[in-house]
């Protein structure tokens, strides 16, 4: 015999889960933005429009331009969360992306333990589609059954995971209708060694029954609080930054390119820079999925970081934006002690989700740059380190790793 909840115990469920945080839960929802846009305003000026450094030569070392980090960014417009007891995996995510050549489903699955995640698609191309994401692919079939109504969602997805595994999960639920308050979403540990993540989550709801197999054998689903089902449905916007090695290196006085290793080969992308208003440079990758923008001030004749953006092809609006207080140096340049500035990251239409400082300096022939997120948690535990290594005149190599605070 099926027993139903009635409502109000299933919104005191909810309410419990909101209280209790011994077992982490607390951790997991959403926040409000770190800083109020008085706070951000008082702090990100617009006279700091330079670095400040004392720049050791006015030879540079290389004509190619230094991007010390790599931006990415994607907007989920349905994303279906599920959680199993399987010994190898953990949380299972099935997620709709609008692309120019029509939706497209992304079956990600995090490892147990790691929490690393890895996608699988039906695309041909998979392995070089967006390479400044650095997640373990695998282009494959996949199935998505949609028996939604008006409603309702009723799903069931088939797809063949990394380690061979056939997979049948099947999802229902309330359309997701209800928005979120606070809308500065928990990474919850996943991906913490691939990228520093931010979250913006307007809708979510929790859903009332999902099932999963591996080859044909069913894993029980996680329970919050051994009572609520851990899946949801909910719509969100990704983006941070991301590990990874690449090189950089320099064409003509408009033009940069990029290479990034991909398995036996490599995913070149070309770079254009332009001009903006108010002493800007634009470099910018345009794909047919997103653009990137990294914008230069050249207030004090030197090629200094600003921004970085991300922006989907059916926005209005930019995806992903890291800031900085002040510009970070032109790294072409030698330059005296360890430049710090502060930086925000706004993500969807939300500001100020995370903040850290960065710190870089010159260490021999290499330069190092450090990313130190300090707020919310989620993003705290992720501190980058970045060396970048010139190669000769018109070339840079870049490897950005995952470090404890220490490193």
């Amino acid at each position: 015999m099926h027993f139903k909840l009635p409502t109000y115990y299933s919104l005191s469920i909810l309410s419990a889960i909101g209280l209790f945080s011994a077992c982490g839960i607390r951790q997991m929802l959403p926040k409000q933005a770190v800083w109020s846009q008085k706070k951000r305003d008082l702090i990100f000026k617009k006279e700091n429009n330079t670095a400040g450094v004392n720049y050791t030569s006015t030879r540079y070392k290389t004509l190619c331009p230094v991007l010390p980090f790599q931006v990415w960014a994607a907007t989920y417009d349905l994303d279906i969360v599920i959680v199993s007891e399987h010994e190898e995996w953990n949380m299972h995510e099935y997620a709709c992306v609008a692309t120019p050549n029509g939706a497209v489903w992304l079956m990600k699955d995090a490892r147990e333990g790691s929490l690393d995640q890895c996608l699988i698609a039906n695309l041909p191309d998979l392995d070089y589609w967006l390479p400044e994401l650095p997640v373990e692919r695998k282009s494959a079939p996949v199935k998505v059954i949609d028996k939604s109504s008006y409603k309702r969602l009723d799903f069931q997805f088939e797809y063949e995971n990394l380690l061979g595994e056939k997979v049948e999960a099947s999802y229902t639920g309330k359309r997701i209708k209800t928005p979120m308050k606070k809308r500065n979403g928990s990474t919850m540990g996943h991906s913490r060694n691939q990228a520093m993540a931010v979250l913006d989550l307007p809708y979510r709801n929790f859903g009332k029954k999902a099932r999963i197999k591996f080859n044909g054998k069913e894993k029980k689903i996680k329970r919050l609080l051994g009572i609520l089902p851990f899946c949801m449905a909910l719509q969100q916007t990704q983006g941070g930054l991301s590990v990874g090695t690449f090189q950089l290196e320099h064409i003509s006085d408009t033009l940069l390119q990029s290479s990034h290793p991909i398995k036996d080969s490599f995913a070149v992308q070309k770079w254009y820079k332009y001009a903006l208003e108010d002493s800007l440079l634009c470099i910018e990758q345009k794909g047919n999925f997103r653009t990137i923008r990294y914008f230069v001030s050249l207030a004090s004749d030197k090629l200094e970081i600003k921004a970085a953006s991300v922006q989907q092809w059916n926005s209005l609006h930019e995806s992903f934006r890291i800031e900085f207080e002040r510009p970070l140096p032109d790294l072409r340049y030698p330059f005296r002690d360890t430049f710090s500035t502060r930086f925000v990251l706004d993500i969807g239409t939300q500001k100020s989700h995370g903040i850290g400082r960065v710190e870089t300096y010159w260490q021999d022939e290499q330069i190092v740059l450090k990313m130190i997120p300090t707020a919310p948690w989620w993003v705290a535990d992720r501190p980058m380190k970045t060396i970048v290594e010139i190669l000769d005149g018109k070339r840079v190599r870049v490897n950005i790793r995952r470090v404890k605070l220490q490193d």
